[in-house]
């Protein structure tokens, strides 16, 4: 009796062990993916609760976009790291301080502060921002660049182009990189070595090799010349095309153009500057202005007349 229980007892231990205790060569791999799959889930339910921080001093971003054919580098004296997540998607936004960047194009941007956030790749830079490019400088209050896009965005820019030829100020600029375009926005002031100064409430100047070659100026359009044809020279109109290679000037109005230079008055659709700096006035043309006009040239212009 004894022998058969312990028999019984022997056959039940070694069916336990062989199918439950034994380790079976796939066990390791399965044990270990397991424990990974536990620690992310650890992790993922931590981070939606409480999202991880971390400091950093020293701090150099490289980063790739554009199918990793666009690079951008951003150093920062010190940065504080948030690690977030909600359900499966997680977003990382980085703080920075005392930050320089080097971006395509040859383009370096300086600012006191800023943040990245991934996995949007947005960057946005406040306080002391300046932006340079070559013979371009523009300062801000604060840029905001979407590097996907390689798109940027300034708040009160005031700047130079082409080593100071050009220099602006505005409340908005924009930044296309792709059509190399420069949009001002809103109190667009231009002023040129030569003496022209531009007044408008919309500007896009196309660019090549980093000068302009074209200025296209909508809204409320004002020139205001010290030294046109060695004169006082003033224009009003809505529009204003302004090729700075070929120097020639054509301004349109949904009404009438109104210029004023030194006693001579003209009125018409359209005004064209050439080169040579002869005026030519295009459809009905008026030397004289109407109360009206007269009206807006004094409005605006007694300060200079």
């Amino acid at each position: 009796m004894f022998f058969r229980i312990a028999l019984l007892t022997s056959a039940c231990s070694f069916a336990i062990y062989w199918y439950c205790v034994r380790i079976h060569p796939e066990d390791p791999a399965k044990y270990e993916q397991l424990m990974l799959e536990s620690f992310a889930f650890r992790t993922h339910k931590t981070l939606e609760h409480e999202p991880a921080y971390q400091t950093r001093q020293g701090v150099q971003k490289d980063i790739w976009t554009n199918n990793e054919t666009r690079h951008f580098q951003i150093q920062s004296r010190e940065s504080g790291l948030w690690v977030h997540q909600k359900k499966d998607k997680f977003e990382a936004v980085e703080t920075l301080e005392e930050i320089r960047c080097q971006l395509p194009n040859d383009f370096t941007l300086c600012a006191n502060e800023g943040v990245y956030t991934y996995p949007s790749h947005h960057f946005v830079a406040q306080k002391n921002c300046l932006l340079e490019q070559r013979g371009n400088r523009v300062a801000g209050t604060r840029i905001d660049l979407d590097l996907d896009e390689a798109s940027l965005h300034l708040e009160n820019p005031s700047g130079l182009i082409e080593g100071g030829r050009f220099r602006f100020t505005a409340k908005e600029l924009t930044w296309e990189k792709d059509s190399n375009l420069l949009h001002l926005i809103d109190d667009v002031c231009i002023k040129q070595q030569d003496g022209l100064t531009f007044l408008s409430h919309l500007c896009t100047v196309q660019l090549q090799d980093d000068k302009p070659t074209l200025m296209t100026l909508q809204g409320n359009v004002r020139l205001i010349a010290s030294q046109f044809q060695g004169k006082e020279s003033y224009a009003m109109a809505d529009r204003l095309t302004y090729n700075p290679l070929e120097k020639t000037f054509l301004f349109g109005a949904d009404r009438r153009v109104l210029f004023w230079q030194d006693g001579l008055t003209l009125s018409a659709p359209e005004v064209l500057i050439r080169r040579d700096e002869a005026i030519e006035g295009h459809g009905e043309v008026h030397f004289t202005f109407d109360l009206d006009e007269q009206n807006c040239i004094d409005d605006f212009f007694k300060q200079y007349l």
